[in-house]
């Protein structure tokens, strides 16, 4: 036997992955993604971010870059996950069960004496917990070769004393693990923390942005403008601002899950398992109560007797009839039969409590994420059902969690834990219950989400916030490189041409629209304004909604001016004035100059009750895309 033709190793591992992928749905996507990340790494960058939208398949994103970067040549690859050990066992077997090698490993494991990081290929996964990072670090700080993949890495990650010239714990050990020879990738959905914190000096320009697969139903699904009834295409069951009877709502919300449930296995004639998300506080008291509730429904559904089970069951068919008037024709089924499914089945049904961080009450948690086994399955949460966690066949969830001050973006962003691939056979008869004011705030959050998404796509990346909700905690904003401009946003700053010149005058002598004024200097080869992030702004038809002022205005001429950044120093820049001469538009562009022969356009939204406040790091200029 010729023993040397079994030490060559193969490097196939990305290709035999996609591969696994593509006969489960569109891999492009992923393949986009992981190309653009090598590129970037090959260019000398060590320190990235891939963002993407919540729920949007970043894992088996990560999975396969993993393989990629394996066969890249890095032996060493260090997953960091927020401490959280539902969500920590949940990725561990989604990587296993991906068929990578190697095959990853915990720290328990990697702290083993005898345990080779150095020789070997390793995929370790840590979660971002001060006791067990001090252990890990002296056995990894000075491989090289590695790279650090921070799963969720604007949890803990960022430093929130940047101001105070100290570091966090976390942040600090983190720093170390990286070193000065490793390569660093964030991943998350909700970036803006890291860019305005500047942690591990990552450029946001450099980033990297992960398209959802074509089964992504997000924030446009699930969050149409609360004023247009029509837009909804899910059920939404808006409650009173100020509930009474907290337990009555979930019993109810509850009754139309189970008869949605009904509904669809007797109609394509299935056995599925669906979920229902309750989550309305972070207290475990509160969660033991809420299970309290679901335990006494059931009893009373499966025994069949008394009063309570009379009320429950006239309550179901109730609902039933209303659910058959709405998709009548569709089917021959009864309030009769949806009514008995659900009686036969109760005793078929799970009732899971994932309470806050490093609590834990159920062993099989993927009986209750990602593999539900019963047709009801109730889960109820705080804390840990607020990020990273999967919920597979969701089909309800009463949300009730507010907050008195503003809401934290990054948080609600991250609690909307239906997103992600949906059947859409299955999607109309999703509900979610909630107060409608918190809807709204919700919305609002989504809101200033999808402009910052846009943003940063055109490779101007800012983040915006409005007087109810917070991008990101005032801590974490490192102010020595973040502008803050109220309502307002500057573009890049860019040489005056004779062609913009010309667009000038076309629009003064009303040659052109206002509107084609904005298309025609987004086409420019140095562009006053992107065209991915104009085409959001330029939603509405009515030219009544846009003003451009003084398109020959020197900022030179002005009180407090900033002649270099294009700005002013004091007082802003759309005063008072300008505004009520125009009292019925929503967005306002101002194309300003200085005498050194440069221009910056300036937008001014005004299109809410809330102004925006914008925020843009000076450390990083733009990249014009």
């Amino acid at each position: 036997m010729d023993i040397n033709k079994f030490k060559c190793k193969k490097n196939n591992r990305y290709s035999d992955y996609i591969k696994s992928r593509r006969s489960q749905y569109d891999t492009s996507s992923i393949e986009k993604t992981i190309k653009k990340t090598c590129e970037i790494i090959k260019s000398g960058v060590t320190s990235t971010i891939i963002y993407g939208q919540p729920q949007s398949g970043k894992t088996d994103m990560m999975i396969g870059l993993c393989a990629k970067l394996f066969d890249e040549g890095y032996d060493l690859i260090i997953v960091l996950i927020q401490d959280n050990i539902q969500l920590d066992e949940q990725n561990m077997t989604r990587f296993a069960s991906s068929g990578i090698n190697p095959s990853p490993i915990g720290i328990a494991d990697a702290l083993e004496p005898d345990y080779d990081l150095k020789n070997n290929k390793n995929l370790v996964f840590c979660r971002k917990n001060a006791n067990k990072l001090r252990k890990f670090l002296p056995k990894v700080e000075n491989i090289s070769n590695k790279i650090i993949l921070d799963d969720e890495t604007d949890y803990a990650t960022p430093n929130a004393k940047i101001n105070k010239k100290e570091v966090t714990t976390i942040n600090g050990l983190v720093t170390k693990l990286f070193g000065n020879n490793s390569v660093y990738i964030g991943v998350t959905a909700t970036p803006a923390r890291n860019a305005l914190n500047n942690t591990l000096n990552t450029d946001p320009k450099k980033w990297i942005y992960f398209e959802p697969h074509t089964n992504y139903y997000g924030c446009d699904f699930f969050f149409p403008d609360p004023l247009l009834a029509e837009e909804f295409q899910y059920n939404f069951v808006g409650l009173k601002d100020e509930s009474s009877d907290q337990k009555k709502e979930i019993r109810e919300a509850f009754f139309e899950f189970c008869v949605n449930v009904a509904y669809l296995n007797l109609t394509n004639k299935k056995d599925e398992k669906f979920i229902m998300l309750i989550h309305s506080s972070l207290k475990i008291v509160d969660h033991i109560d809420e299970k309290k509730i679901f335990l006494k429904i059931k009893n009373s559904l499966i025994c069949r007797e008394g009063k309570t089970f009379e009320q429950y069951a006239k309550h179901i068919h109730h609902v039933a009839e209303r659910k058959l008037k709405k998709y009548i024709g569709d089917h021959s089924l009864t309030a009769d039969d949806i009514l008995h499914y659900v009686l036969d089945n109760m005793s078929r049904s799970g009732l899971g409590v994932l309470d806050v961080e490093g609590k834990k009450e159920i062993t099989n948690k993927s009986d209750y994420t990602t593999d539900p086994l019963y047709p009801f399955t109730i889960v109820i949460g705080g804390n840990t059902i607020s990020r990273g966690l999967t919920f597979t066949n969701m089909l309800g969830m009463y949300f009730s969690r507010d907050v008195k001050g503003k809401m934290g973006q990054g948080t609600y962003i991250q609690r909307a834990r239906m997103f992600g691939k949906r059947d859409s056979k299955t999607l109309p008869h999703f509900t979610l219950t909630m107060p409608l004011q918190l809807y709204a705030r919700w919305w609002d959050c989504f809101e200033m989400y999808k402009l910052q998404l846009l943003h940063a796509r055109a490779g101007n990346p800012v983040y915006t916030e409005t007087s109810d909700n917070k991008v990101v905690p005032g801590s974490s904003i490192d102010k020595a490189y973040v502008d803050v401009d109220k309502g307002s946003c500057g573009f890049d700053i860019v040489p005056v041409t004779p062609e913009l010149e010309q667009i000038i005058e076309d629009l003064q002598s009303e040659k052109i629209s206002k509107i084609d004024f904005l298309k025609k200097i987004s086409d420019l080869p140095r562009p006053l304004i992107t065209k991915v992030w104009l085409n959001e702004v330029l939603k509405s038809k009515d030219e009544n909604a846009y003003v451009i002022h003084r398109p020959t205005a020197f900022i030179d001429d002005m009180k407090y001016a900033d002649i270099e950044n294009i700005t002013r120093t004091k007082g802003g820049l759309l005063s008072g004035g300008m505004e009520k001469k125009y009292p019925n538009a929503s967005y306002h562009f101002w194309p300003l100059r200085n005498k050194k022969g440069n221009i910056r356009l300036w937008f001014f939204n005004r299109s809410g009750e809330s102004r925006i406040t914008y925020f843009k790091s000076k450390k990083w200029s733009s990249e014009i895309v």
